[in-house]
């Protein structure tokens, strides 16, 4: 805070204030997985081109038109150019053309499918006939719509990335890096059954955010005449019971699964968002995600009911489909231990359909053959339900079981088949006690209350490292006209430590004196502190350590301590609450960075109490505690005693990489981390030289 700065100019100028952010911003589309090209000169020229256009984009939104084969040529490069190496083309393209072309992208991996659209299917054969991607040759528009809508329901259902895995391992890794990659994937594991958590016990979508949703829809969609109409009529049928604000959107919970299953942007939309979590559409996609919950839940219960002892309690359901060489790997080496569904998962109780599925699968260097087994014991308790939709389903043909995501089962076998020409992967269900993380996650759940609301959400988000993200969250909530004091107090707060992360420090400081107004109810957050409310001692408590931390971090070490003394006055009748552990960690960093040597000590002992606490309060390697050893660190190397340096180091490193997941955005804190050691490595060497 500069000199002559009151408080009030800080709160009045500096604090973050709610804007009309929005979930889903039509800025950022929806990003497709498939693309769909054509290329032919006439593409553009005749009504019945015009009319096939607006047909296909009824099966790939994402279609792109050329009338030069040079151009044509030039997007597919750049979209490989560009590392989206989850981007998959189909292609249509006219005989004169496709003769050309073909030959010079066939083999790379981003084309999958190739249609040729002609007037002379013979003169085309012979050339055709040589490339494995070209699926036939059509002259009639319809033919090729039909069949290419056929075949691209199968390439979704196989895609390798249409569901998103990932594995908790308990092995250690093979070397530093392997243990680091490990420790990665298990964080990014124990993320992703949070991000579900809190999805799934979350109220309802609140209006605006179901607004938002349509609207965006409606955007990304505004080129394809057959998606608008189904957008369209999800508004007139989808009516929540709950919300009777909503008399116009007419949507029915009731057919979540119904919709889900129908071929649309809906359910490739949701799983893409589950598989890359995109926080936007799943925030406001909530409401669909929590109705297909409740209805998996419903229909899980009555198959339970309908079961007699005499019945197999094991359940065996399959999923053929294509898979990544190096998921591959990556599975096979995780042979019991454990691993996350994290989109909705279709399965068939016929092996022999999972198997037809896969093999329409090609292999290749980069992409192989998979039929999943499923094995389920109907008897378990605390899973992830699961049910069969086959009386649900748009398709009521299928013999279709569906689970949800975030399901988690233990790899039991992966083995290739030469009879099949695919490999085995049997996998059995598991209760979500039990794995390794259920410490950590049982004290996150515990965290979130029973019903977890957009607050929980905006700070799992910065956990994460999502600021952005969070922020949006924080503001949306400052929006709602039914925000209490008590989400708005959170609401500064979390803006405030978000602000801090960034090292925004006026802007953070701001944030928080204005959740101390909001708690001492006054107009001024200097005035006495016989204000507050006795029931509101511990937040208070928690902004004041919050804006002692700020301080420290500014080095304006006595106002620091002021704030950290506040805090513990109001901590006074509890010597063991969870909230002086960072009061005592920001004192210790007080005296470690003002770099008086009779202060180290001193350092040290405020260190040891903010270790007492965590160790109390906080499971076993809790993040917080690793980012306290790496304040330790510092002040040992202050010291020269580069020997506890290294072993303060070492054990925060061992601790975050637990926590922290290379999608985190925080990741280069790690790095940091690496690097100090092998510095402190080197001051040991040059000492004992």
């Amino acid at each position: 805070m500069s000199a002559g700065e009151s408080i009030s100019d800080l709160v009045t100028n500096g604090a973050t204030t709610a804007s009309a952010s929005r979930f889903c911003s039509t800025e950022n589309l929806f990003d497709e997985t498939y693309q769909l090209v054509w290329l032919d000169q006439n593409v553009n020229e005749t009504e019945d081109n015009l009319s096939t256009q607006q047909k296909l984009r009824g099966i790939i939104n994402h279609l792109k038109v050329f009338t030069n084969i040079d151009e044509c040529e030039q997007y597919i490069h750049q979209g490989l150019v560009a590392g989206q190496d989850d981007q998959k083309v189909v292609l249509v393209v006219s005989g004169r053309f496709g003769r050309e072309l073909i030959p010079r992208i066939h083999q790379l991996t981003l084309i999958v499918a190739v249609y040729i659209y002609c007037m002379d299917k013979e003169s085309n054969k012979q050339w055709a006939d040589q490339h494995q991607k070209i699926k036939d040759i059509f002259t009639d528009a319809d033919e090729m719509i039909r069949r290419l809508k056929e075949d691209q329901r199968v390439r979704e259902r196989i895609d390798n990335k249409s569901i998103g895995i990932s594995i908790y391992s308990r092995l250690d890794g093979n070397g530093e890096a392997g243990q680091q990659q490990l420790q990665e994937r298990n964080a990014l594991f124990l993320h992703l059954q949070m991000l579900i958590e809190i999805l799934l016990r979350m109220k309802p979508s609140p209006e605006n955010a179901k607004k938002d949703l349509i609207n965006y829809l409606n955007e990304t969609f505004k080129d394809n005449d057959a998606e608008v109409e189904l957008i369209g009529e999800f508004v007139r049928e989808y009516k929540p019971q709950w919300d009777r604000f909503w008399s116009w959107f007419k949507y029915k919970p009731e057919k979540a699964i119904w919709w889900y299953t129908r071929e649309s942007c809906f359910y490739r939309l949701l799983n893409k968002a589950l598989r890359c979590q995109d926080f936007d559409i799943l925030i406001a996609f909530r409401f669909f995600i929590i109705d297909l919950y409740r209805q998996l839940t419903n229909e899980h219960a009555q198959y339970l009911r309908t079961l007699s002892t005499d019945d197999d309690p094991i359940l065996r359901v399959y999923r053929g489909q294509g898979i990544g060489v190096d998921e591959l790997h990556l599975i096979r080496e995780s042979v019991g231990e454990f691993l996350s569904m994290n989109s909705f998962l279709s399965t068939t109780t016929n092996p022999a359909t999972a198997r037809r599925f896969a093999k329409y699968v090609t292999p290749t260097n980069h992409l192989q053959r998979i039929q999943f087994e499923f094995v389920i014991d109907i008897r378990m308790k605390n899973t992830r339900p699961f049910a069969n939709i086959r009386h649900l389903s748009y398709f009521q043909d299928e013999d279709e079981v569906l689970i949800m995501c975030g399901s988690i089962f233990k790899i039991k076998d992966v083995q290739f088949n030469q009879e099949h020409e695919m490999w085995i992967a049997q996998l059995t269900l598991c209760s979500d006690d039990d794995y390794a993380l259920k410490e950590i996650l049982v004290h996150e759940k515990k965290d979130l209350g029973s019903v977890p609301t957009l607050m929980h959400l905006g700070q799992f988000l910065c956990k994460m490292g999502e600021y952005d993200k969070g922020k949006m969250v924080f503001r949306e909530l400052l929006n709602e006209a039914s925000s209490s004091h008590h989400d708005a107090q959170s609401c500064y707060l979390m803006l405030g430590a978000v602000a801090l992360e960034q090292k925004q420090y006026q802007t953070s400081l701001a944030n928080y004196f204005t959740c101390l107004q909001i708690q001492l109810k006054t107009s001024s957050p200097f005035e006495s502190l016989i204000v507050y409310q006795p029931d509101n001692s511990q937040w208070i408590a928690q902004t004041y350590s919050a804006i002692a931390r700020v301080y420290s971090e500014t080095h304006e070490f006595d106002r620091s301590l002021d704030y950290s003394s506040k805090a513990l006055t109001l901590l006074s009748s509890d010597k063991n609450h969870r909230m002086r552990g960072p009061v005592y960690r920001t004192m210790a960093n007080v005296y470690r960075d003002s770099n008086d040597q009779h202060q180290y000590e001193l350092a040290l002992q405020y260190y040891n109490k903010a270790f007492e606490i965590q160790r109390k309060t906080l499971p076993k390697d809790h993040q917080t505690i690793g980012e306290t050893y790496q304040d330790l660190a510092l002040l040992y190397e202050k010291q020269q005693n580069y020997t506890l340096t290294l072993q303060s180091y070492t054990e925060s490193l061992r601790i975050q990489r637990k926590t922290v997941s290379s999608t985190h955005k925080d990741f280069q804190k790690l790095k940091i981390l690496e690097n100090n050691i092998e510095i402190v490595k080197q001051k040991i060497m040059n000492q004992r030289r």
